[in-house]
């Protein structure tokens, strides 16, 4: 396969890759919504404020990658459904899409154990230090700093009480 080929097909890869964790994104917003409609009138605004734009930005993200994969011309050699699965699971960018989902999984499990605010930083200073490869300096000073911002922000000045998680309750 020729050099130009082979870029083609990376490209082919990575895209239907974005698809993906676009789609993930749009479940896991789907999740967030069904999850605050039992929420109180006031507690409910804060996650529509973020999930709205949110969902917009992803949903024409995912127009604009389908459009991009679709002008793409297809592979000249056919692979079977076997060989490609087992070369995109061995291709080291689909093993870290599955770390960030991993990762998504983890943020959403601290939330729901020790509440936004701290999960948010705990979150923060681990993504930030071990995938995005910060310095602890960096992760520590950002852990802190949002989720701070966040709650003077939306509890603080809105009023706006935000989710206290399981543990978080009694401290």
């Amino acid at each position: 396969m020729a050099k130009k080929d082979k870029e083609k097909a990376a490209s082919r890869e990575d895209l239907r890759l974005e698809v993906l964790f676009i789609i993930a994104l749009l479940a896991l917003m789907a999740t967030f919504f069904i999850m605050s409609i039992g929420y109180p009138t006031a507690a409910r605004v804060m996650p529509y404020v973020f999930m709205i734009p949110l969902t917009i930005i992803l949903i024409s993200q995912l127009i604009r990658v389908l459009n991009l994969y679709r002008s793409l011309p297809a592979p000249e050699d056919q692979i079977s459904e076997l060989d490609s699965l087992i070369k995109q699971l061995s291709k080291k960018k689909t093993v870290k899409g599955y770390f960030l989902v991993l990762w998504l999984i983890i943020f959403i499990i601290l939330i729901n154990l020790i509440g936004i605010v701290f999960g948010m930083g705990v979150f923060l200073i681990f993504f930030l230090r071990f995938i995005s490869e910060e310095s602890w300096r960096v992760s520590l000073l950002l852990g802190i700093i949002v989720p701070t911002i966040v709650h003077i922000l939306f509890q603080v000045l809105f009023g706006i009480i935000l989710y206290p998680g399981l543990i978080g309750r009694f401290l």
